[in-house]
């Protein structure tokens, strides 16, 4: 049924994005990280300037749209609704907004996950004890759990519905730094530097490892739960490295999607929201897609001066995405 599934969309023109459509602005420096919440109204973006900064993506800035000459082919800047700043000391590494979107959580170079009120644009809560920067965070489905990967090769899982201060649990597995987190039904799932993507089945208490052998700088599940799409970094071997599609299962390495650049940097790859395509950013500013079933390309424009970091996919039924770049931009893509 997946592979019919699959099929049906495989060549159904809007379920990929086309281009950029509007512009998040006013990061100086590397944008880190772009996440749409949950329910893909708003986005988040964060940077190497230490601030974190809410969107409306589907609506242009009214003071830029005003001034906007119809000449001018570049994106409009879309609407910044906050702008949550003298918290972090660092870099603010990642961010993840809750279900209900009254809160977020972001953590970077500073070793401590902040809990913002985001109505009050002010800190509520801080989870301490990583011992060095903490790179990705993710939440379970209920958003009652929060989960930070770190340098420090330690996971962390936070309860935020107690308010006691220590994790409810330490994951200790790896053996250098994680680069990404993520959560599914009942799951969690990291990889990092150690060449391993690790799945943690919290409800039966079991660790399945797979090592991949290249290092791992992120990772995304499929919407159906059942694959894992993680961005391996190439090496001295002439490769610029390449996302496989593991199986949760099995570990079984189902796919590998290359002809992108990945190399030195903390690169990202996501699955689109009908899971027919994934998407990756690339060290020479462009965005390339593949089609998932038959590792064929499907998309490849330059959409950034830099190193594209982070790629997000719009939660919904609608093709959207997010991308960030070193060159200091988010941008806003869609279909049409």
């Amino acid at each position: 049924q997946q592979q019919q599934h699959q099929q049906q969309h495989h060549h159904h023109p809007m379920s990929l994005v086309r281009a950029p459509r509007r512009r998040l602005p006013g990061h100086t420096g590397a944008v880190h990280a772009a996440r749409f919440t949950r329910d893909g109204r708003y986005c988040v973006t964060c940077g190497a300037d230490r601030t974190l900064r809410l969107w409306n993506p589907h609506k242009d800035d009214p003071m830029a749209a005003a001034s906007a000459t119809s000449s001018s082919s570049s994106p409009l800047p879309a609407l910044l609704v906050q702008s949550y700043d003298n918290v972090h000391g660092y870099e603010v590494l990642d961010v993840a907004v809750l279900p209900d979107n009254s809160s977020f959580a972001s953590a970077g170079g500073d070793r401590v996950v902040f809990l913002w009120d985001v109505a009050q644009a002010r800190v509520v809560r801080r989870f301490q004890g990583h011992e060095q920067r903490v790179n990705s965070l993710a939440l379970n489905q209920a958003g009652t759990v929060l989960i930070s990967g770190s340098y420090d090769s330690t996971v962390r899982l936070w309860d935020l519905r107690s308010h006691n201060r220590e994790p409810i649990q330490v994951l200790r597995d790896f053996r250098d730094s994680v680069t990404r987190v993520t959560a599914g039904d009942g799951v969690v799932v990291a990889g990092g530097v150690d060449g391993c993507v690790r799945v943690y089945d919290l409800r039966r208490g079991v660790l399945h490892t797979d090592n991949i052998e290249s290092p791992v700088t992120s990772i995304c599940m499929t919407h159906d739960g059942k694959c894992v799409a993680a961005s391996c970094l190439g090496g001295g071997d002439g490769g610029g490295g390449c996302v496989r599609l593991l199986e949760m299962s099995s570990g079984k390495v189902l796919k590998e999607y290359a002809g992108h650049v990945h190399t030195s940097y903390r690169l990202e790859a996501c699955v689109a929201n009908t899971d027919a395509h994934v998407v990756s950013g690339s060290e020479d500013g462009n965005v390339v897609a593949w089609n998932l079933v038959d590792g064929t390309e499907a998309l490849r424009v330059r959409a950034h001066g830099k190193c594209v970091l982070s790629v997000d996919y719009h939660p919904g039924e609608e093709p959207a995405m997010l991308t960030s770049s070193f060159d200091g931009t988010a941008l806003y893509w869609t279909a049409a």
